[in-house]
């Protein structure tokens, strides 16, 4: 079964917007709550015509979404059905004359559009209405916050209780609906949040951020917190080592820990002599380093 969504829009310009056959384009207007739907008005005044106005609307739909759209301007008053397949126009290229339409050089366009989606892409919208992902953006149903400093970060109980089973039990022992956190920069708890809504890392966090997260996650024992170890995992090197193996020691993350041993002691003579600054690793972790080098040098690996 398919739905409709319903919009009320008024659209005013000049007429100075659509001299010399300019052409006039109103804001970009999200259908519903969905930003990869959105239409908008296109208004101008042919060469061949210039008494005329022509308005026309346009949308982008990434599925099939027919439109009615009712629109008054003054005493004109028109209506028309399409059906939008991609993104593209249809209106009317004579709505009416410039002396009918314009009123002390403003014209406003008054419509009304039903939008009707079919029923196979409706089904994917409400998937994507019931997602952690949507929710993100939902600031008016959060009921949870976090307090950083002097900066609140809201949520909703449902991806808390959903994300971590400490977090579970904070919901149901607290009676503020408040957690103060003062361990962690707000950047994190905000990475963290992001990180359980939509359970897949940000692309652009730096390795201090991450292991920052990875903290957090093991902390709060966020039910996805192993992607965020591999991912810190995957970011070992040369460059990173020094930082990576002295966080995770300091932290006591001792798998990540041990991954940083185990990666300079593979390859331990080649390593080593890539790496520029040698007095700034851990004195024990080069003893960890050493002893795990002389293991596979034993087994032969």
């Amino acid at each position: 079964m398919g739905f409709e969504i319903v919009q009320k829009v008024s659209t005013v310009l000049r007429e100075f917007s659509i001299y010399d056959s300019k052409r006039y384009s109103s804001f970009k207007q999200e259908i519903g709550v969905f930003d990869d739907y959105w239409f908008l008005l296109h208004v101008y005044s042919d060469s061949s015509e210039p008494d005329y106005v022509s308005v026309y609307l346009y949308v982008n739909c990434p599925s099939p979404v027919t439109v009615k759209w009712i629109s008054s301007v003054n005493s004109v008053t028109k209506s028309l059905d399409y059906t939008y397949n991609k993104y593209e126009g249809y209106g009317f290229p004579k709505y009416g004359t410039k002396d009918q339409l314009f009123k002390d050089g403003l014209m406003e366009i008054n419509s009304t559009l039903t939008f009707t989606f079919t029923p196979q892409a409706a089904e994917i919208l409400r998937m994507r209405l019931s997602s952690p992902r949507f929710l993100m953006d939902d600031e008016k149903f959060k009921d949870f916050t976090f307090c950083v400093g002097k900066q609140e970060i809201k949520i909703h109980k449902c991806i808390l209780s959903r994300s971590s089973t400490v977090f579970a039990t904070i919901l149901e022992e607290s009676t503020t609906n408040r957690l103060v956190i003062d361990d962690f920069e707000v950047k994190i708890v905000k990475a963290a949040v992001n990180f359980m809504y939509k359970r897949e890392l940000d692309a652009d966090l730096k390795i201090k951020a991450l292991l920052n997260l990875s903290r957090f996650a093991y902390k709060y024992q966020l039910v996805d917190k192993q992607q965020i170890s591999q991912k810190l995992e995957e970011q070992i090197n040369l460059i990173t080592i020094r930082t990576i193996s002295n966080f995770s020691k300091a932290n006591s993350m001792d798998d990540l820990y041990d991954k940083c041993v185990d990666y300079l002691a593979k390859d331990f003579e080649t390593h080593i002599c890539g790496i520029n600054d040698l007095a700034s690793l851990d004195p024990t972790f080069i003893v960890n380093v050493t002893a795990k080098y002389q293991v596979y040098k034993k087994a032969g690996k």
